[in-house]
């Protein structure tokens, strides 16, 4: 009875429901920011085909201002606006979240498409280039030091020029983006950003004292994570090429 009664919970994860307000049992702690994201984009993408360009132009960077600029009211940073189950009227801060997180990719995807379209000196791209990723770095690395503040708002700026100018596919960041080293850390990122929650778990399944020890025992158990995560896509990417799986015939029957 016990493993049913979960069983009711764990429904509710995979179908990507419960930031829409269904219970889950919460194994799996960044699911609640893919839920947010899925249930974002059923709002997003219509209105992305209805307004089109309008949609990058003007509803982007609206949401981004606004919503971000809500979050730096109410907490005076981004790692404060962890209660992604609180409501904002009739919608979860993580949905918000989301829905600002989503746009700020448009903003990205302009600045690479006018990039593209465009002739541009490589010595300023580099420079900009450069300047984002330390800038980037600097205040990321600031917020875990340091108590976080409204320098978080400041980083997604330099993030959203720095992604645009990565996916604006000229220079050398872009090769190195798409090399097989670039590839292995995009995989060992994503398994990372899913294992976050498994580090949490083991602190308190491990006896550990005092901050140090737990940030240790953090890592270690987030990277031990993410090292199985990695382990069966390997093994699920093997079987799905063994069995071709989704491989282009079956594309083609299933459209």
């Amino acid at each position: 009875m016990l493993v049913l009664n979960r069983l009711r919970f764990v429904i509710f994860n995979i179908l990507l429901l419960n930031m829409a307000g269904f219970s889950d049992l919460g194994y799996l702690y960044v699911n609640w920011y893919i839920s947010a994201m899925f249930i974002a984009l059923l709002f997003l993408y219509p209105l992305m085909l209805f307004l089109k360009k309008n949609y990058v132009y003007l509803i982007c960077p609206l949401m981004v201002i606004l919503i971000y600029g809500r979050i730096s009211e109410s907490f005076g940073n981004l790692i404060g606006a962890t209660g992604p189950g609180d409501y904002w009227g009739v919608v979860r801060l993580g949905i918000w979240r989301a829905v600002a997180g989503i746009c700020a990719g448009g903003i990205s995807w302009l600045i690479a498409e006018h990039l593209k379209r465009n002739k541009y000196n490589r010595l300023p791209y580099r420079i900009t280039i450069t300047l984002c990723i330390f800038v980037s770095a600097f205040f990321i690395i600031s917020n875990m030091i340091l108590y976080p503040g409204s320098q978080d708002f400041i980083s997604v700026i330099f993030i959203i020029i720095l992604v645009g100018l990565i996916f604006s596919q000229k220079d050398v960041l872009y090769h190195c983006y798409n090399s097989r080293l670039g590839l292995s850390l995009r995989k060992w990122s994503v398994a990372l950003f899913f294992m976050a929650g498994f580090g949490t778990n083991i602190i308190r399944i491990v006896p550990c004292e005092g901050k140090s020890l737990k940030t240790v025992v953090y890592y270690v158990g987030a990277v031990l994570g993410a090292g199985l995560t990695m382990i069966c896509i390997n093994v699920a990417a093997y079987f799905q090429k063994k069995w071709k799986i989704f491989d282009e015939k079956r594309r083609k029957v299933i459209k």
